[in-house]
């Protein structure tokens, strides 16, 4: 088995503090025959020295220096070099169990499988963090593009995220994460991908760290770049206008997205002007969430008081913000 070759590419940014336990995990995987590539995305503090002195230790490690340009650029950096037959992705203040890469690896040829994914563990910086990680395993196995689409689409169990799947290389040929995106660029990047898989198997099996860090990007409440969202939904709504299976659930996606951003805006009293802007899409695909069947009550009955009655929708967002915040 081990006559496969797995790269695994970490962007490296001002993770000096968590830097060593994330590779370490890495090269101590029982799966062998890996290519490590540790982008050190133009890192002010000591990720640099600390990414080439363990390139000193390891043959396998592979040190790549460049301007920072964020976290697609270094993936992307990363992948230009890559020479494996599948590719991971690790986040470099997270970490991975030991027998990550091995479990991945024999799903992939056990199955006949591009592509195979387990489960998060959440860590976080106050110490609490998900231990059940020896679970009786689920997976199951989808095959047929659309039907990958429409799961990751619907954040369901292949969820568009990269840090906890093996990719065959072949699949991730000609395509990069886009550099403008700030968020969402992993879901965008999957979606490319998956349009080119047959088949991919999926498990709740806890094998990837993922560490919650207070000052992270995802961490934020809502930003500037949290819009990049809408942006990701709309090019998947224009790619499968004419393929009504997925464009329902595109749909459905944005219009989810609008109603989560809006929350926030009123909650943080932030990004007003944006609100219109994503009432006016509610607005534009209404008739999609009167008729179609994808969506839950709550969704809705949101989506039609912020069509109609934005006003209202902004007084009950608040009153039960006050709510919740008496309640803790």
């Amino acid at each position: 088995m081990e006559e496969y070759k797995i790269s695994v590419i970490v962007p490296v940014y001002k993770v000096e503090e968590y830097l060593n336990k994330c590779v370490d995990s890495i090269i101590n995987q029982t799966y062998k025959n890996l290519e490590i590539i540790l982008v050190d995305d133009g890192s002010p503090d000591s990720c640099g020295k600390i990414c080439d002195e363990y390139a000193k230790k390891d043959s396998r490690i592979k040190v790549i220096h460049k301007e920072n340009g964020g976290v697609s650029s270094a993936r992307n950096a990363g992948l230009d070099v890559a020479t494996g037959d599948y590719i991971g992705f690790v986040d470099s203040d997270d970490w991975i169990e030991p027998n990550m890469y091995e479990f991945l690896i024999k799903k992939c040829l056990y199955y006949n499988t591009d592509i195979a994914r387990c489960e998060f563990i959440d860590e976080y910086d106050f110490n609490i963090s998900d231990k059940n990680i020896s679970l009786n395993e689920n997976y199951y196995i989808i095959e047929n593009s659309d039907n990958i689409i429409i799961d990751i689409i619907k954040g369901s169990w292949s969820e568009g995220v990269l840090c906890n799947k093996l990719y065959k290389s072949s699949l991730l040929r000609n395509i990069r994460l886009k550099n403008d995106l700030k968020y969402c660029e992993d879901l965008l990047f999957n979606y490319y991908v998956m349009k080119k898989a047959n088949k991919i198997f999926v498990s709740n099996i806890k094998k990837y760290h993922y560490f919650r860090r207070n000052d992270s990007v995802t961490g934020v409440q809502i930003s500037e770049s949290s819009f990049d969202m809408l942006k990701v939904a709309n090019i998947i709504i224009s790619n499968e206008i004419d393929n009504r299976e997925i464009y329902i659930y595109a749909v459905r996606r944005i219009v989810r997205n609008c109603i989560v951003l809006i929350n926030s805006c009123i909650i943080n009293n932030l990004y007003k002007d944006k609100v219109s802007y994503m009432r006016n899409i509610i607005r534009k695909y209404i008739d999609n969430i009167k008729n179609d069947n994808v969506y839950t009550f709550k969704e809705k009955t949101c989506a039609l008081i912020i069509c109609y009655m934005l006003w209202l929708y902004i007084i009950l967002i608040k009153i039960n913000h006050i709510r919740v915040a008496l309640k803790n």
